[in-house]
């Protein structure tokens, strides 16, 4: 089920920012950012399950895509800067990566069906 994936993913994130090191500025900023964005995309996930009309799904899911884009960018840019090793952060980036095509694949659904 997807919705506990993204809850699952979000737990995970967590976790990797809880080690990521406090000392350097680069990596308390993006700690922050990255937990804002993953866990909007687990609050903006439910709440489009339980919208009251398409148009409020569309804008709920909607906003769950753009902020897996923006975790995708995070993680990217973690593992660039090398704050955490890229053995870790590689499984936590494809998972990012499948959750925002699905979203993306899934928005993309909603709204071709709001035109018919």
């Amino acid at each position: 089920m997807l919705a506990k994936r993204i809850y699952e993913f979000a737990l995970r994130t967590l976790r990797l920012v809880n080690a990521l090191p406090r000392r350097q500025v680069a990596s308390r900023v993006l700690s922050e950012q990255l937990l804002r964005s993953a866990t909007s995309i687990a609050a903006n996930y439910e709440e489009a399950r339980g919208a009251v009309s398409r148009a409020d799904f569309i804008s709920k899911l909607g906003i769950a895509y753009k902020e897996s884009r923006e975790v995708y960018l995070c993680l990217s840019m973690i593992t660039d800067a090398k704050l955490l090793p890229e053995n870790r952060m590689k499984p936590i980036i494809v998972e990012a990566e499948e959750i925002r095509a699905i979203l993306g694949s899934s928005l993309k659904t909603a709204r071709l069906k709001r035109g018919k």
